[in-house]
């Protein structure tokens, strides 16, 4: 009578763990050296998607909001309302929607423009303080400048005056738009 027996031998087993291990170990150092880019890129589109929520809230109170860049704190502040002393900059007294801080991407994202020097018009990499909606969906034009410690690569998130808000990624020194990303 032949007996019946299911599973896999010691041997086979240690083999599969030999092969995922080979694996992962080709697979995670290329995985961590790309992080801190794809922490870059999410903080980028985290900030388009405030800026796009500014313009939103402004129309729907028909009033003004605010994208408030505080690089002291490493952090930016969407704010519905400048306070009693009507100024965005001085945030102490905004009525702040949400506050992000960049440190919680880590990879050492901060306000800045890599190695840009020149945006997509010719013009200096000038970061705005302050860029604010109205309550017709137009906006101060201005752009906030994303970096990490990969200095070659840098976001511009720029509102325009229309009020659109553009996202480009600039390589070394040169931008590309990447509003339409998968």
């Amino acid at each position: 009578m032949r007996n019946n027996q299911q599973g896999f031998s010691l041997p086979e087993m240690m083999m599969v763990i030999a092969v995922i291990a080979i694996a992962a170990s080709i697979a995670v150092p290329d995985y961590l050296a790309q992080l801190p880019d794809k922490r870059l890129k999410s903080a980028a589109r985290d900030l388009y998607s405030s800026m796009q929520r500014a313009r939103l809230g402004a129309v729907r109170d028909n009033t003004t909001w605010a994208v408030v860049r505080d690089g002291t704190n490493n952090r930016y502040l969407v704010c519905s309302s400048p306070g009693a002393d009507s100024t965005w900059s001085t945030t102490a007294d905004n009525t702040v929607v949400t506050t992000v801080s960049l440190n919680s991407y880590q990879s050492g994202i901060t306000f800045g423009s890599g190695n840009a020097t020149q945006n997509w018009n010719g013009n200096n990499c000038t970061q705005a303080t302050t860029i604010t909606f109205t309550a017709n969906g137009t906006a101060s034009s201005g752009s906030i400048y994303l970096e990490n410690r990969n200095q070659d690569i840098c976001y511009a998130v720029t509102a325009l005056s229309t009020g659109a808000v553009k996202l480009r990624k600039y390589n070394g020194n040169l931008p590309f738009n990447v509003n339409n990303w998968n």
